[in-house]
């Protein structure tokens, strides 16, 4: 499925996540891409990604929260199991990175 987004996809960060079915978000060179199943559902450049929040909370799985500037774009909510939730941690900081440095 990553091969179709074409070639210039470098995949930095992979995350797994539950949102309804098992899906995997992508932080790439560019941009942020969410598959679920076989269908990409969002694929946004840094530059269209009004917020990303990672909450952790004691005795429940984390939430990975993607938030484009467009209000026609929906939020993406996305529920991290263990372990993949230090993927998502590391995923996060590096979108803050670019999100700082608009």
């Amino acid at each position: 499925m990553l091969d179709e987004l074409g070639p210039e996809l470098v995949a930095h960060q992979v995350i797994r996540v539950r949102a309804g079915s098992y899906s995997v978000v992508v932080v790439a060179d560019r941009r942020v891409v969410l598959i679920e199943s076989t269908r990409v559902v969002m694929a946004l450049p840094f530059e269209a990604i009004r917020r990303a929040e990672f909450n952790v909370e004691a005795d429940r799985p984390a939430t990975l929260t993607i938030v484009p500037d467009n209000p026609t774009h929906p939020p993406q909510i996305l529920r991290v199991e263990e372990p993949d939730d230090r993927d998502a941690a590391a995923a996060v900081a590096e979108l803050g990175t670019h999100l700082n440095g608009r």
